[in-house]
């Protein structure tokens, strides 16, 4: 069980061999305010890869404020932060709605459904991307993740890999939902799970390719 989040990249990316002969791309779907996952992965490419971009989607308006002040003062030019949701709209209403269900008292279906409503009227959404990502991390909100891989798999190929955070309990009480929602709608190859520590603020995460 691994109790930090810097730990859990650190371990995920111990168990992937990166190209060292090109660019590596990684695709990072939900920063947040930018001084999570985005700097732990950094960390590990700079010592790891010469060549290498991280492209941040975080499509939250506050959140991505947040993230570019971070990046700017950081001043490092590997990493692009990006203010759209990285999904299709006929997406979240066809992958997204029609799976969410609700979580105790407060994190309702209803609560969900309504994020969702409102992201689908005001949100900005990506259009295409000129590269092949050779690493897809996909840390967002719950529920999403179907409609985001939809997306990705258009731009990726046999050999990207999927690291998926998974913090949703299925309603069969199956610890990883979020597989279980994905496997709905894709066949998910060379399935790697790695357990958090909830008490730490780690939730699982759990790799594959398509």
């Amino acid at each position: 069980m691994i109790k930090n989040m810097e730990y859990m990249m650190e371990n995920i990316f111990s168990n992937i061999n990166l190209p060292l002969n090109k660019q590596v791309n990684i695709l990072e779907v939900g920063t947040g305010n930018g001084d999570g996952t985005t700097v732990y992965m950094n960390n590990i490419l700079k010592r790891n890869i010469f060549d290498y971009r991280i492209h941040s989607y975080e499509g939250i308006g506050e959140c991505y404020k947040q993230a570019t002040s971070f990046w700017h003062a950081q001043n490092d030019p590997k990493i692009k932060i990006i203010n759209k949701f990285f999904c299709d709209k006929e997406d979240i209403e066809q992958m997204v709605l029609p799976n969410i269900f609700g979580q105790g008292n407060i994190m309702t279906k209803e609560h969900y459904t309504e994020k969702y409503k409102k992201i689908l009227e005001t949100g900005i959404f990506e259009g295409d991307i000129d590269y092949t990502p050779d690493i897809i991390l996909i840390d967002s909100w719950r529920f999403g993740h179907a409609a985001i891989v939809n997306k990705c798999k258009k731009y990726c190929d046999e050999n990207t890999i999927f690291i998926v955070e998974d913090d949703l309990r299925a309603q069969r009480r199956r610890v990883y939902g979020e597989e279980e929602i994905l496997k709905r709608y894709f066949y998910l190859k060379n399935i790697k799970r790695f357990k958090g520590d909830l008490y730490d603020g780690t939730w699982n995460f759990f790799t594959f390719n398509l």
